[in-house]
């Protein structure tokens, strides 16, 4: 069961993770007509072994000062992990930057653990100062802390949040105040500096830097999770891979007795549309 929480990990901090969320034909119309496109792909490895990959498609404006945005990603099990369970995690945002700040609009995922189907809506309005949840199932059923929605004003969805805190590029952002439905925490890069880096889909200067996550709210009573956590990241710099904003390459996470859980970039498709 301990393998739950580094896999969990890839969606906090890898910018991360659609076996089933699809676009409507306008949102898909709408995803077209931004001009900053590409889809990474990462393998996901526990203490040396490979337990899964992650594929996170990503749609940009022209400037990430204003304009709309979308991601998706689907992260799945694979290797050593999928012999123990069927994990596969499904998660697509859309919302739009103003002043290079996000504003998510729809962040939804469905899980599956073990056989087990969860689910996550939430809502975004300009006019409503926290997000409109539906969880699935909820917080007393899940043997967890609710969260008082008063603590959620001002947070964004994690896939909004991970954008928030590349798009300066500079390895310093945050904290920003993350709220998945279950969980409210806050993520923060700092303490930057230049590294050279060799992964599958990029090899050259880079930005190592900090990630550190602190729990707000919505401890597991099921799981001893910790409060605070610190990765490392490792950064492409802004439009060396296609895309105006920094990319994460490599993202290393501490553990307990598996070697440290690894997030690495394996493959960068980037394109326009016509």
């Amino acid at each position: 069961m301990a393998l739950r929480r580094p896999l969990a990990a890839a969606v906090f901090l890898a910018l991360a993770l659609p076996a089933g969320l699809l676009l409507a034909p306008r949102e898909q119309e709408a995803r077209a007509a931004l001009p900053n496109q590409a889809v990474l792909t990462y393998d996901l490895r526990l203490g040396g072994f490979d337990i899964g990959r992650a594929e996170v498609s990503v749609a940009l404006p022209p400037s990430v000062a204003e304009g709309p945005y979308r991601i998706s990603a689907d992260v799945a099990a694979s290797g050593m992990l999928s012999v123990f369970t069927d994990f596969r995690s499904s998660a697509a945002t859309d919302g739009a930057l103003a002043g290079a700040t996000v504003r998510p609009r729809l962040h939804e995922v469905a899980n599956v653990w073990r056989g087990e189907t969860r689910q996550v809506r939430l809502a975004y309005d300009e006019t409503a100062p926290m997000p409109e949840a539906l969880v699935e199932p909820p917080p007393e059923a899940d043997e967890r802390e609710p969260v008082d929605p008063a603590e959620t004003v001002g947070s964004v969805d994690p896939l909004s949040g991970a954008l928030q805190l590349v798009a300066d590029g500079d390895g310093e952002a945050g904290p920003v105040k993350i709220f998945d439905g279950r969980r409210l925490y806050t993520l923060a890069l700092d303490d930057p500096e230049p590294a050279s880096v060799s992964v599958r889909g990029f090899t050259g200067p880079a930005l190592r830097a900090d990630l550190r996550y602190e729990r707000l709210g919505g401890a597991s009573r099921k799981w001893d999770s910790r409060k605070e956590a610190t990765a490392s990241v490792t950064l492409a710099p802004p439009a060396a891979l296609g895309l105006p904003v920094a990319v994460p390459l490599r993202v290393v996470v501490p553990t307990t007795g598996f070697g440290g859980f690894i997030i690495e970039l394996a493959e960068v498709r980037t394109g326009t549309p016509g």
